[in-house]
């Protein structure tokens, strides 16, 4: 954890305690905080999220940031990734390390490249659950872990050239993995452990785009 965060986090005691991201808009004014509240305006990401209105507590944001670290392949691929991730901790090292304005115009790109084609493809549940108790219909909460599955599971189809190869019946195949009681695991428990990050986003991309 950086040091800044820490030390802010410990004198703001009194009043309203400022979540996570409200502390890192303070510690980490640059570039990457410039960019997620530009991204946070986007019109299709505000109809996945649910609320035309930005969140005042900056939860919207800390999705986009979340987004841009556990798809980061220090998480997704590298062979020496932490068996557990802290997501507060590893948040704020990711937003730390790509501060610069070098990184940012790639950043930009991938994510409206993959809310544009999550909206276009899986409307606008794209990113919540299906119901336990009734399978025909999606919880009304965003689900973060469905958000981290089907987006980075976009994300690498765009990586891998697949996403001009299907176009037609991804929120079928969407659902039919939801409805996996394996998946759904996956989903709700020890969901910061790295090898279930890496299997949750690996299945939904084999479900969606193939092997």
């Amino acid at each position: 954890d950086t040091s800044l965060f820490q030390v802010f986090e410990r004198i703001n005691s009194s009043g309203r305690t400022l979540l996570p991201q409200e502390i890192r808009n303070c510690v980490y004014q640059g570039p990457i905080n410039t960019l997620l509240f530009e991204l946070n305006t986007n019109n299709k990401w505000r109809s996945l999220w649910g609320n035309e209105t930005p969140d005042e507590r900056m939860r919207d944001l800390e999705y986009i940031l979340r987004f841009f670290a556990l798809s980061d392949d220090n998480i997704i691929s590298a062979e020496k990734a932490p068996a557990q991730i802290s997501l507060k901790k590893c948040l704020n090292q990711y937003m730390e390390s790509k501060n610069k304005e070098s990184f940012i115009p790639s950043l930009r790109e991938r994510f409206i490249k993959c809310i544009d084609y999550a909206y276009d493809h899986f409307g606008v549940g794209a990113f919540h659950n299906i119901s336990q108790t009734d399978e025909t219909k999606l919880v009304e909460k965003f689900s973060p872990t469905v958000f981290d599955s089907v987006l980075i599971a976009v994300d690498i189809a765009h990586k891998n050239g697949k996403v001009s190869q299907l176009k037609d019946g991804l929120e079928g195949k969407r659902l039919s993995k939801l409805k996996d009681q394996a998946y759904q695991k996956l989903l709700s428990q020890e969901t910061m452990r790295v090898p279930n990050i890496r299997k949750r986003v690996n299945e939904m991309f084999a479900a969606l785009f193939g092997a």
